[in-house]
C-alpha cells in the first residue's frame, strides 16, 4: 500500500514515515531521517519510563537508519559495504562512528543515545537546503536537546 505511514505529533508538527518512498534520492533521505526522529522519539519515550529493554531496541532502530543514512549520503545507494562508506568517511567522523558502534550496548543507553544525536546531527545540519526544507528540522534539534538533557 503506497500510502500506508506512520505518523508522530509534536507540538501541532508532523513526521511520516513512508514505507514506500519513490527512487529519488532526496526523497530516501528525508525518509530515513523521518524515520530516525521517530525511532529517537521512541527511545526518549520508553527511557522516560524507564522500559530500559524497549529504549535499546529504539536505539538498534536509529542505528540502522544512521547506517541506512550514511550509505545514502556517501555512496547513493541505501545498502551497501560499510567499508565503503568508512573511506569515503573523515578520520573524525569515523572515529566518532566507531565510538559510539563500540559503546551500542544496554549497559551504556544513556550515553550512546547522546553519541548517536550528537553523531548525526552533524550530517543533518549541513544537509542542502532542498532536503532541510523537506524535514522537521526544528522537531530534530528539540529531539537532540532532550537527548543530551538526560
Amino acid at each position: 500500500d503506497k500510502d500506508k505511514y506512520d505518523v508522530v505529533y509534536q507540538d501541532d508538527k508532523l513526521i511520516k514515515s513512508q514505507d514506500t518512498i519513490n527512487d529519488d534520492y532526496e526523497n530516501k533521505i528525508v525518509s530515513t531521517i523521518n524515520n530516525m526522529l521517530i525511532n529517537f522519539n521512541e527511545y526518549v519515550l520508553f527511557y522516560k519510563a524507564k522500559d530500559y529493554i524497549l529504549s535499546f531496541n529504539s536505539l538498534n532502530k536509529v542505528n540502522s537508519d544512521i547506517i541506512k543514512f550514511l550509505s545514502l549520503h556517501y555512496m547513493k545507494e541505501e545498502v551497501c559495504k560499510l567499508t565503503n562508506v568508512y573511506s569515503k568517511m573523515t578520520k573524525k567522523e569515523f572515529k566518532d562512528f566507531e565510538t559510539y558502534q563500540k559503546m551500542l550496548r544496554f549497559d551504556k543507553i544513556n550515553e550512546t543515545g547522546k553519541l548517536m544525536v550528537w553523531f548525526i546531527s552533524e550530517y543533518v545540519r549541513n544537509l542542502p537546503i532542498s532536503i532541510i526544507s523537506k524535514i522537521n528540522i526544528d522537531y530534530f534539534f528539540s529531539i537532540k536537546k532532550e537527548i543530551l538533557g538526560f
